[in-house]
């Protein structure tokens, strides 16, 4: 397999060596259209993805105009050990072509319908998987190893499909200390001059009503991850949550300043 790609990569050197513009354009159209797809897979934007992933079919048409030049010709016919003739080099396009074609549009498909951004991590199993099966394959390696490695991309591609969800569990996760924290202390928080604390849960859908013995200030979190104050004075008040959810901060403008949080459904 080490040998296959060691003459893929010749291959792929010797055509770029050749100083010929369109040869060049059909090697970036090959290779990095499929990895910009794959990260906007990794944001869900799977029918971007699929966009992108097709735009190496444009090959197609740098390749016709690549040969034009014969020394893309003996470059082409030297690394496949062909006759360095425009015809031999046409025979191999007319095989590979309908390969190459064939691989574009499941690339496509693939990034369309499985739902990779779930869990980019295994992303690197899978392309190790579907690489290893493709080399063995055209190394003439036995068939039970071929097929090895396609059942061990399957099962990756259905893993896609019940690994969702991570980034909502991570938020879950995250936020069980702050209900913790929340919880043990209680709706009421006495603060001092100058002191800051951390009171109770404030986020999209959130509505408390707040009972304050002095003037005390609150500081709420952008979503830059600074804080605005708010002057608020004592007696009744109340505070409608935004973005981002977290814990509402709290400033003492006074000594043995008593904030009580009701959180109204």
């Amino acid at each position: 397999m080490s040998t296959l790609l060691e003459e893929i990569l010749e291959f792929i050197g010797d055509l770029w060596n050749t100083g010929n513009w369109w040869a060049r354009a059909a090697i970036v159209s090959v290779f990095v259209p499929p990895l910009v797809a794959l990260l906007f897979a990794f944001r869900g934007l799977n029918p971007v993805a699929t966009a992108v992933a097709l735009t190496p079919l444009l090959a197609l048409i740098f390749v016709p105009l690549a040969m034009i030049d014969p020394f893309v010709i003996v470059a082409v016919a030297g690394v496949l050990g062909l006759h360095p003739t425009v015809a031999a080099v046409r025979q191999w396009l007319a095989r590979w072509i309908p390969l190459y074609i064939g691989s574009v549009l499941a690339y496509g498909v693939y990034l369309f319908f499985v739902p990779i951004g779930n869990n980019p991590v295994l992303v690197l199993p899978l392309v190790g998987a579907v690489g290893a099966a493709a080399f063995l394959k055209l190394g003439g390696a036995p068939r039970p190893a071929v097929r090895f490695f396609g059942w061990v991309a399957f099962a990756i591609t259905i893993a896609f499909f019940f690994t969702g969800g991570r980034e909502a569990k991570a938020k879950v996760e995250a936020a069980e200390p702050v209900a913790a924290v929340e919880s043990a202390r209680g709706p009421e928080f006495t603060v001092n001059t100058g002191e800051e604390e951390v009171t109770t849960i404030v986020g999209p859908g959130t509505f408390h009503r707040i009972q304050a013995n002095k003037d005390w200030i609150a500081l709420s979190r952008l979503p830059d991850g600074s804080y605005r104050e708010y002057r608020m004075r004592a007696g009744a008040s109340s505070w409608k949550g935004g973005t981002p959810e977290g814990l509402l901060r709290v400033r003492g403008v006074e000594n043995g300043t008593t904030l009580r949080f009701e959180r109204v459904p």
